[in-house]
């Protein structure tokens, strides 16, 4: 199979040991509660195909009756010429039987039902399939946006430090008497926004952390160490989804079922047997209860039914084609998905180039205007102008290098590969 492969690569340090995303979803799947389904589902199509493929074999049953009727059969010869007494049938009849009934032909209804209860198994498989698959995804959703805050944390929390170190400047030069304290108070509010942003960006972090501990069970810490995925990324050569696959099965179930309503148009053939105790009536000289048998062919064959079945028949094709429509649907959406994934990582590339080129340009000019801040030439006001333009370049190449990241293995989810 042909595959496409992607290598992460990413412009910041990575750490190399710590809690990793294969890791997290492997967890994350062994603590879906509805991951326990896939062994249910398991045991009962073996329960319903046996129960099925039990009609194959002999059926034994137990039966008992009493009835009684207002009439029975007489013996009238007319005038005799001698007296004769003939017995009188009784009018009451029962029986115990030990009945076996024996399918010989069948129309292939068994094998049709067998087939139906798999394709019905495998359609409960496929759903559990895209669940995980959602699961996985959410997964790497909270594990990426948690890496994004804590680099955004990492951000403002240097350039906190930076301004810091500046205002312990500014202020030092204001004790000599060389400016006033407008810089300070400027530079101090600026600090203090920063400190809003880092709490901010902490509770969403914090919050992520505590849902990425509970899907997966894996306490993850302030300091517990996450890491890019780094791996090659092996696409599908096709769409994969498990959406699309039971969208096949469901359109096969519908083809089955139109076969077993076919079946119903055809001949059925057993052979039934009884072995009997009682007064069935059947012999009007017997009069105490006596042991029998009788065995028999049943032949059955429903020639005319107005049409009923073969009408299931055609619903039944009808919405196979439908869902098969709904699979040319759903995946065209999935490629339009992918083609717009395929450009917002284009987009990305693009944006990385020209935040790193911009950053290179912002680094020497905040230099300078710290250079003209200390000695006076420029308003406090006009360097936090070239300060907040780096502080949100360096946040915009991190969020864009993350998200670039998180594109490509989302891409491969929605391709239906794993990782």
């Amino acid at each position: 199979m042909k595959t496409k492969l992607i290598m992460l690569v990413l412009s910041f340090p990575l750490l190399m040991l710590g809690i990793t995303l294969p890791e997290c979803i492997q967890q994350a799947e062994a603590q879906y509660a509805a991951g326990a389904n896939a062994e249910i589902y398991r045991n009962q199509e073996k329960l319903s195909n046996s129960g099925i493929t039990s009609g194959r074999y002999p059926q034994l049953s137990i039966t008992a009756y009493y009835k009684g009727q207002s009439e029975s059969t007489e013996i009238n010869l007319g005038e005799l010429p001698f007296e004769a007494d003939f017995p009188q049938q009784s009018k009451t009849s029962y029986d115990l039987s030990l009945q076996m009934q024996q399918m010989v032909y069948d129309g292939g209804l068994i094998s049709q039902n067998s087939k139906l209860s798999e394709l019905q198994y495998k359609t409960r498989q496929v759903g559990l399939e895209g669940e995980l698959l959602k699961r996985n995804l959410q997964t790497a959703g909270y594990y990426y946006q948690i890496l994004l805050f804590r680099r955004q944390e990492e951000i403002l929390n240097l350039h906190k430090d930076n301004l810091t170190a500046e205002l312990n400047k500014i202020e030092a030069a204001i004790t000599a008497g060389m400016m006033d304290n407008t810089g300070s108070l400027l530079i101090r509010d600026q600090i203090w926004q920063l400190a809003e942003e880092v709490l901010k960006v902490n509770y969403q972090k914090y919050d992520l952390m505590a849902k990425l501990t509970r899907i997966t069970g894996i306490l993850i810490k302030d300091n517990s160490e996450l890491e890019i995925y780094e791996a090659e990324l092996l696409f599908p050569e096709e769409i994969n989804r498990p959406e699309l696959k039971a969208l096949d099965l469901q359109s096969e179930m519908e083809r089955t079922l139109s076969s077993i309503a076919a079946g119903g148009l055809l001949p059925r053939l057993s052979l039934n047997g009884a072995y009997s105790y009682g007064n069935p009536g059947y012999d009007i000289f017997a009069e105490d209860a006596h042991a029998y048998w009788r065995a028999g062919l049943n032949f059955q064959w429903n020639i005319w039914d107005w049409g009923s079945l073969k009408k299931q028949k055609a619903i039944h094709l009808q919405q196979a084609e439908v869902l098969q429509n709904t699979k040319t649907s759903s995946r065209e959406a999935i490629e339009l998905n992918l083609m717009e994934i395929d450009n917002e990582m284009r987009r990305l590339r693009e944006n990385l180039k020209l935040y790193s080129e911009r950053h290179k340009l912002l680094l020497q000019v905040v230099s300078g205007y710290e250079t003209r801040l200390e000695a006076g030439i420029i308003s406090a006001e006009e360097y936090l102008q070239q300060f907040n333009k780096l502080k949100e370049v360096e946040l915009k190449q991190a969020t864009a290098e993350i998200q670039l990241s998180f594109k490509q293995i989302t891409e491969l989810f929605i391709m239906g590969g794993i990782l």
